[in-house]
Order: C-alpha cells, then structure tokens, then sequence
C-alpha cells in the first residue's frame, strides 16, 4: 500500500469507521477520498467510482470509496466492470446520497433508482441512500440492485432482482424472477404494511422468489399477519449466517456488521 492509502486507512480507524474483530479482516488494494470540499481524492462519488479498476478478480481486494459527511446530490452507477467497491460513510444521516426521480416525472421506475449497481461484491457501510419523491409520485426507488452485494444500513424503499441482506427499513416486491430479499437485525417502523412484501403484478415470480426475515425490531418487525407465500420465511441464526460476508476467507463474499470489518494493507 502507499503512504497516502496508509494515511486514509489510519483516518478511517481514528473515525472508529472500523474496528477489528477477532479471525475477519478484508483485504483492501486501495482507498479514496470523496469530500465535496475538495480535500480527498475526489469531490463527487460518480468520479471515484470512474476511477476504480475494471473487472478486478475475487480475492485482489475491495477498493475502497470513503466518503466524507455530506450530501451528496448524485446519481450513482455502480457499473457491471467496476467489481469489489467498498463504498464507507461517517453514519446514517451524515453521508446522504440523494436525489427525487419519480414515474410522475417521466422516469421509469428501473431509470429513477439513485444508486443502482450491477457491480459483483459490493459493500456499503454507514451511508444513506435516499429518493425524496415521495408517495405522490408513485414509483421511485433508493437503490436499485442486480448484483451479488450488501447493504449493512439502508435507508428508504429499495427493489431487487437477485437481492442482499439489508440493515433499515421497508418492504419490497419482486419485479423479476428468483427475487431474493433478507432483512435482518433491522429496524422496521410502524409504516410497514404488516403484510410486510407485496406482490409485483398478481402472481408473478412468487413461485421463484426467496424472501427472509431474522432478528429484527421495531413496531414494523412483527411477522404475525405476514404473507404466506412458500418462499417467504423465518429464518434462525443459522440460516442468517449463509447471507453474511465470511470476511476470513477472500473468495468470499457476503456482509457482516460494519463493527466487523477490519482493513488489512
């Protein structure tokens, strides 16, 4: 690693963004800044990301996006050759990724996402993803999912067509077949339908999909008046495991708790 990743690498522990944890660590090729001030790397996410290698094989390390409290008006790709993107905020509420595309303002609902990946591998950290549209203009969608990646925290609605664990809050539908969705260790409001998924157009990929849910709280996690579909389910810890990053090994991939990433450089 150079000394300017060594320096981000030691920022970032100082932040307490992360911490080590016994027998885990990911392996890191390189860290960036994102400060809309101008003293990182970058000032805009999309030119970080444009600035990650192309098609980087398993076990070669996550390049590693840090972006500084802010928000940050963009809309984000994360495209099909950028691979194992570790993408690190200072917390939920501090780095804010946002914008407002709506179906009422002539988006579809695919095109209106404000992040979307396509990217194998990629991990989120301690970031909001957010549309401020709102109800009124029907479809408008957080982030946009059609890769192998992990959200440990999210924020507002989000749709999957092979799915990721989440951490926050709300429901989902399947729009494409084989749909996978797990929350777990969430925290669900009360403005959760107590249905908690929808169907996308009748019964459509309801046969296919894998819906899941462990370990969550809130007015929202109560799982009593959830739909009965044969693929939805109530998982244990077991179970949990299979959707959760076992970070000791680097071919890989999956999610834990953000408290238990460690860096190696």
């Amino acid at each position: 690693m150079s000394n300017q990743d060594q320096q981000i690498y030691e920022s970032l522990n100082k932040r307490k963004l992360l911490q080590t944890t016994v027998n885990a660590s990911v392996i890191v090729s390189q860290m960036v800044v994102v400060n809309k001030k101008g003293t990182g790397n970058f000032t805009t996410i999309n030119d970080a990301v444009a600035a990650a290698p192309n098609n980087t094989a398993i076990g070669s390390g996550y390049f590693v996006i840090y972006v500084v409290k802010g928000l940050y008006h963009e809309y984000v790709s994360i495209p099909k050759n950028k691979q194992n993107i570790m993408m690190i905020g200072d917390g939920i509420g501090n780095t804010v990724i946002t914008g407002n595309r709506s179906v009422v303002d002539g988006w579809t609902t695919f095109s209106s996402a404000t992040f979307a990946v396509v990217g194998r591998g990629f991990v989120a950290v301690n970031i909001t993803f957010r549309n401020t549209a709102g109800a009124i203009k029907q479809q408008a969608v957080a982030v946009r999912n059609g890769a192998d990646i992990c959200f440990p925290e999210l924020q507002n609605c989000f749709k999957t067509s092979t799915g990721w664990p989440v951490q926050y809050r709300n429901s989902t539908r399947p729009w494409k077949e084989y749909s996978r969705t797990i929350f777990m260790q969430s925290y669900i409001a009360s403005l959760i339908d107590p249905a908690g998924w929808a169907p996308w157009n009748g019964d459509f990929a309801l046969a296919t999909l894998y819906y899941a849910e462990f370990n969550n709280t809130g007015a929202g996690s109560k799982t009593s008046n959830r739909v009965t579909w044969p693929g939805y389910h109530l998982i244990n810890a077991t179970d949990a495991a299979n959707f959760t990053l076992s970070i000791s090994h680097k071919e890989t991939f999956g999610c834990r708790q953000p408290e238990c990433l460690t860096l190696v450089v």
